[in-house]
């Protein structure tokens, strides 16, 4: 049995950066079969992690929220 997370991690890192679209998140995470990506800076410095149900929960909160027509936009 591993006992060590070097011994199951992953070497091959994919990630993504803080202004890419969640899209390309969702689309790499599908690629790569992740369940999760880490979000890093172009320093390679990790901020943060992003999984599809971020992605899911995100889009739901947001269509609970009323949208103004476009009509009435100024």
């Amino acid at each position: 049995m591993p006992r060590t997370a070097k011994e199951v991690m992953t070497t091959r890192v994919v990630s993504v950066l803080p202004d890419d679209p969640a899209s390309r998140a969702v689309d790499l995470l599908r690629r790569y079969g992740f369940s999760a990506l880490p979000v890093a800076d172009r320093g390679y410095h990790l901020v943060g992690m992003i999984s599809l149900l971020d992605v899911l929960r995100w889009r739901r909160r947001t269509r609970r929220t009323p949208r103004t027509p476009r009509s009435a936009r100024s």
